[in-house]
């Protein structure tokens, strides 16, 4: 067995590869034209850094706009040095990979083998050099992650606090994941702990304390902007009905640009109503929409929910391959898809293989999430990306097993049994719409 002092030196050559691939990123994508949200974060940002009252933005979370301008106050706007500081903390993250699968699975050489598949993923090395939430998204949600990890199995009060604040950190830099923690996993860790009634209990209030905490004074600071309850920001309640509608105006014959505009104009009605009459106004403006077609809505969403898996599609613009000289960019669309071909096929087997499967159903749970999400809205394939994160320890694991299976050349029987095959269905029916 390799000693402790061998890992600790293999993960420092990682943290370097790691390191030094952002860095190209941080060059490379100096080339590519900021995407619309860039502009978005940038402009805000840039109101932040010199007057934060005078930010009374509510589309977006505010957390990395105020982040970067963070940044802006302390070493200047200057685009590279942004790109530097992202990849600098995406570093970090690659370190947290490493944590969160030794906690999940206790192998050193899995967490390693998990660390240098997240040091070179294509979707982190490129959302390090774009101007958008990932990078500190993805360190809070792993923070988060390992903290609640550590909190289930001690039954720690004050380290389920943590988790609570900084989960409730991360939905404040995107909020995909804010339902996710407030209403699955309390619910999880009551289930799945090996520790007392009691002790989870507690540790599961002080959990969402911490959430509410960290998050009480943004919806007083929304009320004030919008006169209005208003957990994190409008984008989803507006996406919801936008979108919606835009999908059932396809569903029934409409070109592109009209549904849009349709999407478009009932959005904008509701947001000229009162304040006191928008609060759900906006969700059930969706419904509505859904309701009237509901057999459309459905053939249409069907026809695109392939893309939350396909490989053949991912956002090359904020992944800088569209800055790559020309030669450069067939064989590195390539290395994308076998990566991502890779990541489903082995985080499949590392799903079925490895043990505790309290966190094998959180990150299944949070991929149904995910995936709901990705139907529910505008087909974002950043939805994606978290959970391919949260995958790479099992990834890993199903690597590690491989490896075994060929020096051993002994099957497990145990694969095999019951719940693990049930587990290995319910995955690859997940998986089936990569199939484009």
């Amino acid at each position: 067995m390799r000693s402790s002092s061998h890992w600790q030196r293999v993960l420092l050559l990682v943290l370097l590869v790691a390191f030094a691939l952002r860095m190209v990123s941080a060059v490379n994508n100096l080339q590519v034209a900021l995407a619309p949200d860039e502009k978005e974060y940038t402009t805000r940002a840039a109101v932040v850094a010199r007057d934060i009252r005078a930010d009374r933005g509510v589309f977006r979370p505010p957390l990395y706009p105020y982040a970067l301008a963070v940044v802006y106050r302390t070493v200047g706007d200057d685009r590279f040095v942004v790109n530097a500081f992202q990849g600098f903390l995406d570093t970090f993250n690659t370190a947290l990979v490493f944590l969160l699968a030794l906690a999940w699975n206790r192998k050193r050489g899995v967490a390693v083998l998990a660390a240098f598949l997240f040091a070179v993923s294509p979707q982190a090395v490129g959302l390090s050099g774009a101007l958008l939430s990932e990078p500190l998204f993805i360190f809070l949600l792993l923070a988060g992650f390992l903290l609640v990890t550590r909190a289930v199995r001690a039954g720690n009060t004050l380290v389920a606090l943590g988790g609570g604040m900084v989960l409730a950190l991360a939905s404040l830099t995107r909020e995909v994941t804010a339902y996710f923690a407030l209403a699955v996993i309390p619910v999880w860790w009551l289930l799945f702990s090996t520790r007392p009634l009691r002790a989870q209990a507690l540790a599961t209030a002080a959990f969402l304390l911490g959430m509410i905490v960290v998050l009480t004074p943004w919806v007083v600071r929304n009320y004030g902007v919008e006169g209005r309850l208003l957990l994190l920001s409008t984008s989803g309640e507006i996406i919801f009905a936008r979108d919606n509608i835009r999908t059932v105006q396809l569903a029934e014959g409409a070109t592109s640009a009209a549904a849009t505009a349709a999407g478009r104009r009932a959005a904008n009605h509701v947001r000229e109503l009162p304040a006191g009459q928008q609060t759900g106004a906006l969700y059930r403006a969706g419904l509505d929409a859904i309701r009237a077609n509901p057999l459309g809505w459905l053939v249409h969403k069907t026809a695109v929910v392939g893309g939350f898996w396909s490989v053949s599609r991912f956002e090359r613009v904020n992944l800088g391959v569209t800055a790559l000289p020309k030669p450069w960019q067939p064989p590195v669309v390539f290395l994308i898809r076998a990566y991502f071909v890779a990541l489903i096929v082995f985080g499949t087997l590392g799903m079925v293989a490895a043990p505790n499967n309290s966190f094998k159903l959180l990150v299944g749970l949070f991929l149904v999430y995910s995936l709901v999400l990705f139907i529910l809205t505008h087909y974002q394939l950043r939805y994606r990306y978290p959970v391919y994160v949260l995958l790479t320890p099992y990834v890993a694991y199903g690597m590690w097993t491989v490896s075994q299976l060929f020096r051993t050349r002994r099957f497990d029987s145990r694969w095999i049994s019951a719940p693990r095959l049930l587990l290995a269905l319910v995955t690859l029916a997940c998986f089936i719409p990569l199939i484009d």
